[in-house]
């Protein structure tokens, strides 16, 4: 199993979950919720594509290696 890393985007997206989830208790503007919950998801969706496309590239450069060697 694989060890759970404290990385700065855990640590971002946890500080806009908390903020998000205290906006919410604490009853605040709704426009503010909206704009914390629409960077939360941008920002998220942002780390998702670059870990994907990081995954990709991984994989090509291994497919490489192996098709130079043999």
């Amino acid at each position: 199993m694989k060890k759970m890393e404290i990385t700065p985007d855990l640590i971002i997206a946890l500080g806009m979950s908390i903020t998000l989830i205290l906006a919410v208790i604490f009853g605040s503007a709704t426009e503010i919720t909206i704009g914390i919950s629409a960077g939360l998801g941008g920002y998220l969706g942002q780390v998702v594509s670059n870990d994907e496309t990081k995954k990709k590239e991984k994989a090509t450069e291994t497919k490489e290696g192996e098709h130079n060697e043999g």
